[in-house]
């Protein structure tokens, strides 16, 4: 079982305020999950242990956690659902301990995972995670681009918010971060991403600080301002038929933007789709690259 198969109803179950019921959801998911999904649901778990009177639970959760090498940034124990336990002396240990486990993640340099093609190298794709994200998720997951010669090269941030987890919420240190990883890197380079992953990706291609031959964008946030590419380039973009009115817009925003810019765009809208990747992202993925191809041969 992965995180996909069952958080829409533990979100579900969260927002219409049942939260036994999104408790119980976890805890019979979670025999069931691979450490790097168990490592954020027994998160979820504590939070939900909290807020349905089982603070103890929370505590003794989030402990074992921490013993395990798992630990979740001051930013994430903030969540008001830890509120019932908040004043405990054992959770001021808790957030004691997990600011300094940060603190300490944060110092080390990021290390993208690098997957080599099958065949002959005909390029690379630089994939960046989404916020909260894994590089090992976003390595698997593209990793359908290799069927086509090309070298995946999943990228990471430094600015850790769990121990697996990161986001790129610094704009500099984002584009430190990507620049630092591309020594593998070899042209054409098509770069991509999921969510605020996507948003980085796009930030970087339209400053040049990356040379890129196309961008594929899933689900893309607009977190800064658009710089106008000093030379065009092919972007596909992938937007969920499910997911919000704001993003759907941002990615309506981003074509218009990139299109008067002269960049040749397929923005497409997957039915079914929310603030994920399809179900059938392997063949979107293909497809996507393939496009990409044929408008830079063009």
């Amino acid at each position: 079982m992965e995180l996909r198969d069952f958080a829409p109803q533990v979100f579900k179950l969260h927002g219409a305020g049942d939260f036994e019921g999104a408790r119980r959801r976890v805890v019979e998911a979670l025999p069931h999950l691979t450490d790097n999904d168990t490592e954020i649901a027994t998160f979820w778990k504590a939070c939900l242990d909290a807020c349905t009177g089982h603070g103890d639970d929370a505590l003794d959760t989030l402990e074992a956690a921490l013993d395990r090498g798992w630990w979740y940034g001051p930013r994430m124990l903030s969540d008001e659902d830890l509120d019932s336990i908040r004043e405990e002396p054992r959770f001021g240990a808790i957030l004691e301990r997990s600011e300094e486990a940060q603190t300490a993640a944060r110092r080390a340099p990021p290390v993208p995972i690098v997957s080599e093609p099958e065949g002959d190298l005909r390029g690379a794709v630089v994939a960046l995670h989404a916020a909260e994200g894994r590089t090992t998720h976003t390595s698997h997951i593209w990793g359908t681009a290799r069927n086509r010669g090309y070298r995946i090269i999943a990228v990471a941030s430094s600015l850790k918010v769990t121990s697996l987890r990161a986001t790129w919420d610094d704009r500099s240190r984002a584009l430190a971060d990507v620049t630092t990883q591309l020594d593998t890197a070899v042209e054409p380079l098509i770069m991509g991403g999921r969510s605020l992953g996507a948003a980085v990706a796009l930030h970087l291609a339209t400053i040049g600080a990356i040379r890129a031959a196309g961008l594929i964008l899933v689900a893309p946030t607009l977190r800064w301002e658009l710089a106008r590419p000093a030379l065009p380039f092919p972007v596909v973009i992938l937007a969920g038929e499910r997911d919000s009115d704001r993003l759907r817009s941002a990615a309506a925003d981003i074509e218009a933007f990139l299109t008067d810019a002269g960049c040749r765009v397929d923005h497409q809208v997957v039915a079914g789709m929310g603030h994920y990747y399809p179900d059938d992202f392997d063949t979107w993925l293909i497809s996507s690259i393939d496009w990409i191809e044929s408008e830079t041969r063009a």
